[in-house]
């Protein structure tokens, strides 16, 4: 497992040094809280959508099985990268699921289902808006 999380965070940092050109956000701010029911409950699962001011682009995360959620900053020096800052949070939870030993909150099958979808919309948009089928993917 060593030198597969080796490979892994070399090949990571290789990729946030790539997309290096982009200039960082406040990389040091971070964002947490609590989800409770009406009736005080801490509720586990729930999605928490947060938007920077200014920004197109909507972070989400999940609450945690006590119902607190987090929206950890990037390292200092990492840039947010393209795609209006997703890149650098995505590799730095990737990279950090990797270390804790742990599986990343994106995981092959949501990102087979997040990028197929831009794919067969393409391949429909070359056969003139013809309708076809996105296929799911799961584990």
């Amino acid at each position: 497992m060593t030198n597969v999380r080796s490979i892994l965070l070399a090949s990571a940092a290789s990729l946030v040094i790539a997309g290096s050109a982009v200039p960082a956000m406040a990389a040091d701010q971070a964002l947490n809280g609590a989800i409770t029911s009406p009736s005080g409950e801490k509720l586990g699962g729930v999605t928490v959508s947060a938007k920077q001011d200014g920004s197109t682009i909507t972070t989400s995360v999940y609450t945690d099985e006590t119902g607190n959620y987090y929206f950890p900053p990037l390292p200092p020096g990492v840039p947010t990268g393209g795609h209006g800052g997703s890149h650098g949070y995505l590799m730095n939870e990737f990279v950090t699921s990797v270390i804790e030993d742990r599986k990343p909150l994106v995981n092959i099958a949501v990102a087979l289902n997040l990028t197929v979808a831009g794919i067969v919309a393409h391949q429909s948009a070359l056969k003139n808006g013809e309708l076809m089928k996105i296929p799911q993917y799961i584990l």
